[in-house]
């Protein structure tokens, strides 16, 4: 008796162990990259808004009034940008600073190259809009 369960479950194991392998270990792979991307997308969109926000809260606060009063020099540039960079840096969760440093290697040049791309997107969202403020007048 013991010979002819042996023999089902080998033969069962015979039958089993490729269509396992061709079937249920590809879609573990595919679930398992679907899982990666979602998370470097999340990353990617927390590093966005965070600098987003760090850019535009520093030009609320420190920019616009350096610039009413006429002190918005190359001093001002750099600390508005140092500024940003430490909301970022305060802001940003341990994760996603582990993979900013991990897929691009250092955090605080990769951040320094986000917030003036994001400084350069703003003005210019503002000047088209000032535009066309102006157009309605």
């Amino acid at each position: 008796m013991n010979d002819i369960l042996n023999i089902a479950l080998m033969l069962v194991m015979i039958v089993v162990a490729p269509l396992l392998t061709s079937y249920v270990i590809p879609y573990l792979k595919k679930a398992v990259e679907n899982s990666i991307g979602s998370t470097n997308a999340q990353f990617l969109a927390e590093i966005a808004q965070v600098v987003a926000d760090a850019v535009s809260a520093t030009s609320q606060i420190f920019v616009d009034a350096h610039k009413q009063d006429g002190t918005f020099g190359e001093y001002e540039q750099r600390e508005a940008a140092t500024m940003a960079l430490e909301s970022c840096l305060n802001s940003l969760s341990p994760k996603c600073k582990e993979y900013i440093n991990k897929e691009y290697s250092n955090l605080t040049e990769f951040l320094r190259n986000k917030i003036e791309a994001e400084v350069r997107r703003q003005k210019i969202s503002y000047n088209v809009l000032s535009a066309e403020i102006d157009e309605i007048k």
